[in-house]
Order: structure tokens, then sequence, then C-alpha cells
């Protein structure tokens, strides 16, 4: 007998009518012509910085400032300015082409507001400047400008790849070169420590004004009106920052030049580095030394500002115990190279077992980041286990905040999920969070239906 299958009814389509779309979405389909003036500049300005890279240095003078006055560029960075702040909901093709008209890296910018917030990283804390679409234009631009000027070596990683190239570049080092020894040594209040006195030498042939301008920006600085304080920070202040701005997009371009500029002073460019994060390698404890002292050295021969070096761990670590590079934890064996978080790191994601009450919304963040953090040690042996009770702990949370019976059951799942990935080396019960703020009865019910799961299973293998 033929089976004629089942004809399949396609889903019914959302109408559009009904769909919110996204500011971006009804800025393109509200002004069409103007986004593909957008996207061809786009193509212009990525043929015209790539022409500044490649120029011989007779004619970098030249170019550089005729890639700053270009308009055509001055429009792509006003576009890319206010789509970045959020403010495409309210923009016209009008409103930016007057922000790009007012495109000047070679004069002051005045009367634009200025913000201080106050920013909690880990377990420091920082002001950092929030700046106006002006500024911002102008910062963007310069810093695409410094790139081509100066490119970096593949062992700087904050534009090469990121701490995923810097983990590479250790595990190389140690293997191909036998670099069995590191230690990580960091720049202390690096950005803060900066001054400007030979800062428009070291950017050269950037132009003067706009390092006095736009790098530095001795406007806000001078203007004390400009500036306003966001937060509950300890002591409030509204002086302008020591050193480059953390906020200004040629900050970190910036802070990558000079690290470059003194790792080249102390003829160590090879040294692998995030930021101002140095991660220092040699055969032997004694290379290590050196290297750091050579370091030292040119440190204290470039004039940009008070730099110190801090060193972490014992110098000349050897790189088969676990180290550490930025919290990362590092370890190497004959096989592989293998990098976990580091004991801070693990620690900030242990808050499904704490005592402080969390919200929906802290619980639901805590969860991608544990996802994240998980995906970010591909290697990590114990990876899974981490991650699966830290899973448990959060999803047991929100049963004690919302005892909802999805939920009871999602802590259940998420409970056996972790006892079975840890081999049945604890006790169920163990698996769940407890201190003085657990609801009792909550508490009660998920005792009762491990209790109930885990007789009827028996020790018979659980089904998928």
């Amino acid at each position: 007998m033929t089976i004629i299958p089942t004809p399949r009814r396609p889903l019914p389509l959302m109408p559009l009518q009904s769909r919110n779309p996204l500011p971006y979405e009804r800025f393109r389909d509200a002004y069409p012509d103007f986004i593909a003036t957008i996207r061809e500049n786009e193509r212009y300005r990525k043929r015209a910085l790539a022409a500044l890279g490649a120029s011989a240095p007779r004619e970098r003078h030249a170019m550089v400032r005729q890639v700053l006055r270009d308009r055509r560029l001055h429009l792509v960075y006003a576009y890319h300015t206010i789509r970045r702040m959020g403010q495409l909901g309210t923009a016209t093709p009008a409103s930016i082409n007057a922000l790009a008209i007012g495109c000047n890296v070679f004069v002051p910018t005045r009367g634009e507001r200025v913000i201080t917030r106050e920013v909690i990283k880990g377990s420091g804390r920082r002001l950092v400047q929030d700046f106006g679409p002006r500024r911002r234009m102008h910062q963007a631009l310069v810093a695409d400008v410094l790139r081509q000027l100066h490119p970096l070596p593949k062992s700087q990683t904050l534009f090469n790849g990121g701490m995923p190239m810097a983990q590479a570049a250790i595990a190389t080092a140690y293997r191909q070169a036998q670099m069995t020894h590191g230690v990580e040594v960091d720049l202390i209040g690096f950005y803060g420590s900066i001054r400007p006195s030979r800062l428009a030498e070291y950017l050269r042939p950037l132009p003067t004004s706009v390092v006095e301008y736009v790098v530095w920006d001795t406007p806000m600085r001078d203007d004390p009106s400009v500036h306003a304080v966001v937060g509950t920070m300890p002591a409030p202040t509204s002086s302008p920052p020591a050193g480059l701005s953390l906020g200004s997009a040629t900050s970190p371009i910036v802070g990558e030049l000079i690290v470059n500029l003194l790792l080249a002073s102390a003829n160590e460019q090879d040294t692998i580095t995030y930021a101002d994060n140095l991660f220092v390698m040699g055969r032997t404890e004694q290379e290590v030394n050196a290297r750091i002292d050579r370091i030292k050295e040119g440190v204290a021969s470039l004039e940009v500002g008070a730099l110190e070096l801090r060193v972490g761990y014992s110098a000349g670590h050897d790189l088969a115990q676990p180290f550490e590079f930025l919290k990362h934890e590092g370890v190497a064996d004959d096989r592989r190279f293998i990098w976990r978080p580091g004991q801070a790191k693990r620690m900030q994601h242990q808050i499904g077992g704490s005592e402080y009450p969390l919200t929906d919304d802290a619980i639901a963040a805590a969860e991608r980041r544990v996802r994240h953090w998980r995906r970010s040690y591909p290697g990590w042996p114990e990876g899974d286990i981490e991650e699966a009770v830290h899973l448990a702990e959060l999803a047991v949370r929100r049963f004690y905040r919302n005892g909802d019976p999805s939920n009871r059951t999602a802590a259940v799942h998420a409970v056996i999920i972790a006892w079975l990935a840890e081999g049945n080396a604890r006790t169920l019960i163990e698996y769940i969070p407890m201190h003085d703020a657990v609801p009792e009865q909550r508490f009660n019910e998920l005792v009762t239906e491990l209790a109930r799961w885990q007789h009827a299973a028996s020790g018979e293998p659980v089904a998928a």
C-alpha cells in the first residue's frame, strides 16, 4: 500500500505591522538613499585608510591631513556615532549631515558636556568619561587613523585577537621556543599616569593640534563647566581626568603605542601584552628576571609619565605549575596548554550559593555569564562540571524565589545533571544552597522530590 504523507501546513507568518522594528531598521526603511550613501562611503573609508597605512613616510604628513579633513569620512563617522549612542530613533539625514559638517579635529571642541561615571569592574572602581557626539566622532576618526599610522606587532593582542590570541601566543612560545618560565607584569595606574609632555612627538605624523584637541582634549581639561558627575562615588569630583581619559576612543590605541615604545626601548618587542598587562617569558628564571629588568629600564627612559611595573607571583615562574594572566589560570603539560578561570573569576560566578537575595534578572544574567564563561575555556577539563554545578545552584535559587511547579521541576533536573556530571561524588542534597534565608517549605519540597527521584531510579541509569 502506498503511504501518502500528511501535507505540512506552513506556520503562519507574523504580520509585519505587529513586529516592532529596531531603530536602525526604521531609519534604513525611511531613508534608503542615505543608507546607500553611507555604505558607499564606508567602502571609500576602507580604501582611504588602507592607502594611508601603505603610504611611504615622506607622503604621510600630507596624507594624514587629507584623511582627517575628508568630508566623505566625516559623514561615515557622524552616522556611526549617532548609531552607537542609540540616537538613530530621533535622527534624520539632515541632523547627521549637520554633525558631519561640524567635524574638525584641528580646532577645540567647546560647550559639549562631559559626564564622569563610576564603573565597577571586578574588584576595582574606575572613573570613566562619557562624551557627547562631537567628541566621539572626532575620537573615532583619530583612533582609526592612528591604527594605520602605527601598526602594532601581533604580540600586542588588544587589537590582534584579544585574550584568546594572548593565550595562544603564550602556549606557542612555551612549546616552540621552549619559553618554560614566565610571569605577569602590569603597569600600575597606566592610563592615569600618562602625561602630555612628549605625546605629540610619539604620535607623529598625527598633527600636534589633533593630539592636543582630540587625544589629550585640552579644552575639556581647561573648562570645569563642561563636567558633570553621575553615580555615588566616595568623593564625587568634577575634575578632569588625570592621564588618558578612560572612555575616549583614542585612549586604547594610544596606550598600545606607548607600550610598544617602551618595549622597543628595552628591545623586548616580542613580549606578549594585553593592554597594559605584559607576560614576560624566558627559558630560565634568570632570563625572565633579566627581561623584566630591561623593561624597567625602558619604562624609566620613556618620558610619558610616572610609570611603574608590578610583578605578579615570583619572577620566573615555572609554567608547568599553575599561573595566572589577567585572572585566567594556565598550566602546561606534555600534551597541551590548559586554560581555566582563575580564582577571582571563579568566585564571581559562585553567586548561586551566596546568602544575599537575587532578583529574577540577576539569576538570568548569572546563567548567561556562566554559559559564556564555559565557552571561553573550551579546553578546561572540569568546565562541564563547574557549569552544571553553578547552573544547578541558580535554578534552585529561582525556585526559592518563585515556587512555581515548573521552576521546581527545572531545579530538580539541574541538580540531577550536576550530580551526574560529578560522577555521583556527592549526595543530591549537597547541591542545594542552604542558609538562613532559604524558604524552609521550598527547601523541603526539593528534598522530597529529589528523594522520590533517587528512590525511583534505584541505581538504574536515568533515561535521557
